[in-house]
C-alpha cells in the first residue's frame, strides 16, 4: 500500500494560504501512480468531491 501527502497546499480550504500550488502538491500522488503501474499492481485512485 502506497500513501501521499500532498503537504500544505494553497487550495480554498486554506484561503490559498499554502506555499506550494496544487499541481506541485500532487506530484508525489503522479509519481506513486507511475510506480505502481511500472511494478505491474493494479493502481485504483479514489477522489473525493467534485
Amino acid at each position: 500500500m502506497n500513501a501521499a501527502d500532498p503537504g500544505y497546499t494553497a487550495t480554498d480550504l486554506n484561503d490559498h494560504n499554502g506555499p506550494q500550488t496544487v499541481t506541485k502538491g500532487t506530484d508525489a500522488v503522479g509519481w506513486l501512480w507511475c510506480l505502481g503501474c511500472a511494478a505491474g499492481e493494479v493502481v485504483v485512485l479514489r477522489v473525493r468531491g467534485g
